[in-house]
């Protein structure tokens, strides 16, 4: 994957995650998506952090596009 590729990729989980959003917090409530979403990002830095350590790079980008998700 080249490093365009990754920006269209990252810009499109991006795109869905924010219009997405404003029906899950029609539905849940902002506080339940606020606690729920910074434990999803917590959970999903640390799997981040454990594929670059370990030099798995495609499943520290798609960590990243999950942490986006849940930011």
């Amino acid at each position: 994957m080249t490093p365009r590729q990754g920006t269209y990729v990252i810009s499109a989980v991006n795109l869905i995650a924010a219009t997405s959003a404003i029906s899950f917090v029609g539905y849940f409530g902002r506080r339940t998506i606020f606690i729920a979403g910074q434990f999803f990002m917590g959970v999903f830095l640390f799997l981040c952090g454990l594929s670059v350590l370990n030099e798995w790079n495609m499943e520290a980008f798609i960590f990243i596009n999950l942490f986006i998700t849940s930011f």
